[in-house]
């Protein structure tokens, strides 16, 4: 049981946040919660191989930046007509997602899960 004083001090922590920072507090204690979220933190990074169609698509990107000027992030949300705000809005009302599993697929998470190779501390 976490002694009552840490449970302030994170209440404490978390009420002086800004509006902003709430939903990546949220998001980070769902994950730490939720072991599905875990396992998706967890995964490794796709190493699936580039295609010939992706490649170019990339070197037409970095040859398009290297000849125009980027288009700062506040422009664009300006130019959908939304702004931070609406954003932040729509990230704090994420719901958690619940999934059904068959058993051979809870079997995998849960002996995954015992190994700590989810152990989100080990980061």
């Amino acid at each position: 049981m976490v002694p009552p004083t840490k449970k302030r001090q994170a209440h404490e922590l978390i009420e002086r946040l800004p509006a902003t920072q709430l939903s990546a507090v949220v998001g980070l204690l769902e994950a730490m919660l939720d072991p599905v979220s875990r396992a998706i933190a967890r995964a490794p990074i796709d190493d699936e191989p580039v295609t010939a169609e992706e490649e170019k698509a990339l070197a037409e990107a970095r040859e398009w930046s290297k000849r125009n000027k980027s288009i700062p992030h506040e422009q664009v949300l300006a130019e959908l007509g939304i702004n931070e705000e609406e954003i932040e809005l729509q990230r704090m009302s994420f719901q958690t997602m619940n999934i059904n599993l068959n058993p051979e697929q809870e079997r995998i998470v849960n002996d995954e899960l015992k190994s700590g190779h989810f152990d989100l501390r080990r980061r």
